[in-house]
């Protein structure tokens, strides 16, 4: 039952806070490579960055269906042994690789546009 209110919470801060955000940077990415290369200056490092943005969202999008069909497919289980086990197998590594995805863009998304604390943030870093 924890790891499946986890899992829920998880879906839904990524879907409704950190995927935005990371969407409205690549929006913001884009506009940058626009206004630089119709300036007349190459903009590879900017495009560069847009495309490794605009991919991890892919595989942030990917990391979330993944994760969606894995809870989904564990919640109908009646046997608990089979479901803790699915649990396991299953919706545990789907978190971790959505979450392996979320940390890579916190260190690329625009600390203004990041919608939750930072690690440096909780660790009073900044």
């Amino acid at each position: 039952m924890s790891i499946n209110i986890e899992a829920m919470t998880m879906l839904n801060m990524t879907k409704r806070q950190i995927l935005p955000a990371c969407i409205e940077y690549s929006s913001v990415l884009g506009s940058a490579v626009g206004a630089v290369s119709s300036a007349g200056v190459e903009a590879g490092p900017q495009r560069e960055l847009l495309e490794d943005v605009c991919g991890l969202i892919a595989t942030m999008k990917k990391d979330i269906s993944q994760l969606e069909k894995a809870a989904a497919r564990a919640k109908k289980l009646t046997d608990t042994t089979k479901r803790a086990g699915l649990y396991r197998d299953k919706v545990i590594p789907a978190m971790q690789a959505l979450r392996a995805t979320a940390d890579e863009l916190e260190t690329m998304v625009d600390a203004d546009l990041w919608p939750i604390p930072t690690y440096a943030e909780m660790l009073f870093v900044k």
